[in-house]
């Protein structure tokens, strides 16, 4: 898919990109785009990408023939969405209230809000069952890739989700987000459905998935300090907390975002809503 983002986009140059077609050979003047960009809905609207897409447009018109604007328009539309909506991603180990921040953010921002891990559980449910009908790895893996699609996570959104936090499923992620090709379109699939929403998004290593996210936070807080919080919601020994943390990070990708364009905090040292005003005045006010 084309994308644009982050240098990228401000040095003018594509990486790849897919989304509904329109002409845009007609209406790419840098200004006109720039000030649709800028606009937006909402008192709270963060700062938008305007000069970005501007400058990306200007060095376009610069470098390409007037009769090769085509094969830019997917480009130039996936830059047009992108601007005029906000994607917040909080990354971080689990165990840490990703979705509850996540999910409280988007309500007080008023926008829309989905877990990414739910897309992973989900496969690893139907790997399950699968699994128990006798087939084997490979031709599992063959038949999820589709199911790995912006269809599935709207469905996910609006589906009853509390079968796929059986501790079961937890043995079957590593089959999951150890596949190279099932990862592409669990990452296809989420940049497809982010398109024309804002949305609070929380998973692992969306850094790496959304580069162009407005915000990026990455929760950081001690795997004692989490075993602590797991103890006591779950009514397990302290042993069993810590089992159980190491085994879902043992199946999880591992991070490695650049720090210094991500927004850290330690959760475990806020109460709850002191942590969303954190965050709300980080995104509203750019505190």
């Amino acid at each position: 898919m084309l994308q644009a983002t982050g240098e990228s986009a401000r040095k003018g140059k594509i990486d790849g990109a897919d989304a509904p077609r329109r002409s845009w050979a007609s209406s790419c003047d840098a200004r006109k785009l720039a000030s649709k960009g800028a606009s937006g809905s909402g008192q709270n609207r963060p700062r938008t990408k305007a000069n970005d897409i501007a400058s990306l447009v200007a060095g376009l018109k610069r470098r390409c023939p007037k009769d090769q604007w085509h094969t830019y328009e997917r480009a130039l539309q996936t830059v047009f969405l992108r601007s005029r909506f906000m994607l917040i991603t909080i990354d971080g180990t689990n165990g840490q209230g990703k979705s509850t921040a996540g999910q409280m953010l988007a309500d007080r921002l008023g926008i829309s809000f989905f877990s990414t891990g739910l897309v992973i559980r989900f496969l690893s449910h139907e790997y399950q069952q699968l699994k128990d009908q006798g087939v084997g790895h490979s031709a599992i893996l063959q038949s999820l890739y589709g199911s790995a699609s912006a269809d599935t996570v709207l469905y996910l959104q609006n589906r009853n989700n509390a079968d796929l936090y059986d501790d079961g499923l937890v043995k079957h992620f590593g089959f999951i987000t150890g596949d190279s090709e099932m990862l592409r379109h669990v990452d296809n699939a989420l940049d497809d459905y982010r398109r024309g929403r804002n949305v609070v998004m929380d998973g692992r290593n969306l850094y790496e998935i959304f580069p162009d996210a407005e915000f990026k936070f990455y929760f950081e807080s001690s795997l004692e300090r989490r075993a602590e919080i797991l103890q006591h919601s779950k009514s397990i020994t302290r042993s069993e907390a810590l089992e159980k943390l190491r085994l879902r990070d043992g199946q999880e990708r591992t991070f490695s975002g650049p720090r210094t364009e991500l927004i850290v905090l330690d959760p475990l040292s806020f109460t709850l809503d002191s942590l969303i005003d954190t965050m709300y005045r980080q995104v509203t006010n750019g505190e």
